[in-house]
Order: structure tokens, then C-alpha cells, then sequence
């Protein structure tokens, strides 16, 4: 058998491709364990999507979401007093980490995104350039709408 002989462009097409699948499978898999992490807590009656991970925005969602959940545990539990402060202490404790975790993370994330974006767009013509700008524009202006299209490596910027 001969080996299979891959040209500099179709090999390049092909990492785009792969940089996108993965990035999608990577964003699926991150929707899921939200949604069933929250399956258990009404949604924010606030209307549109939070803002960044880690953002003050969503610093402020995530604690109504916690006190939330800390009600509604009350409520269908029962719960004592001292059950009630130990829990609050917990999520608190909780919330916490996650922020320190998103403050050490956010810009190693957001450096490897611009870093994905400046590959793809030395691949891409100057008029795929332009088009892929209108598409990451497009993706933005509906995720502050708080629709589809969020930050993905190919995505707004």
C-alpha cells in the first residue's frame, strides 16, 4: 500500500475543520454540564444571557442563582436553621473558587482564542477575511442578544 499524500492546503482546510469540530464538541459538552448542573434551579427571570464567565455580570447571576438554590433546598427540605447557614456557607465557599479559577483562567482562554483566530485567518483570503469579520459580528450581536453564537474559536471577536 502507498501512503496517502495530503497537499499544503488540503491539510490546512483540514485543521480549520478539525479547530471547529472540536471547539463545537468542546462547547456541547461544556452546554451540558451547565444544564444539567442547573436542571434542579428555575432560571434568572433576568431576560438575555449573562455576561463572560468570571465577569461582574455573571458574578452577580451566579449569587442570585446560589441564593436561588439555597431557598429553594430550604423549601423542599425542610431544611433546619443550621442546615440552612452550613449550605449558604458551602455555596459561598463554592462560588468563591470559581471565581479565583475563572480570574486565573479567562486570559490564558482568551489568549489561545485570539491565537486560534490569527491561524484561521492566515489560511483564509482576503475576501474570506472580510466575510468570516461579518460572520463573527453576526455571532456577537446575537449573544449579546443573548441567542446562539457564543466565543468560540472561530467565532465574534
Amino acid at each position: 500500500m502507498s501512503a496517502l499524500r495530503v497537499g499544503p492546503r488540503t491539510l490546512a482546510g483540514l485543521v480549520v475543520v478539525l479547530t471547529f469540530v472540536v471547539g463545537g464538541l468542546a462547547g456541547a459538552v461544556m452546554d451540558r454540564s451547565i444544564s444539567r448542573a442547573s436542571a434542579q434551579v428555575p432560571p434568572p427571570p433576568a431576560a438575555g444571557r449573562r455576561g463572560p464567565p468570571g465577569s461582574p455580570q455573571d458574578r452577580g447571576e451566579r449569587e442570585q442563582h446560589r441564593e436561588r438554590f439555597v431557598q429553594q433546598l430550604t423549601r423542599e427540605l425542610s431544611l433546619t436553621p443550621a442546615q440552612v447557614a452550613k449550605i449558604d456557607t458551602i455555596t459561598r465557599t463554592r462560588e468563591q473558587r470559581m471565581n479565583a479559577m475563572w480570574d486565573e483562567v479567562r486570559p490564558r482562554i482568551h489568549a489561545m482564542l485570539e491565537d486560534t483566530r490569527k491561524e484561521i485567518d492566515q489560511v483564509l483570503t482576503p475576501e474570506q477575511r472580510v466575510k468570516l469579520q461579518e460572520v463573527r459580528r453576526q455571532h456577537e450581536a446575537k449573544r449579546r442578544e443573548g441567542g446562539p453564537g457564543g466565543d468560540s474559536a472561530g467565532g465574534p471577536r
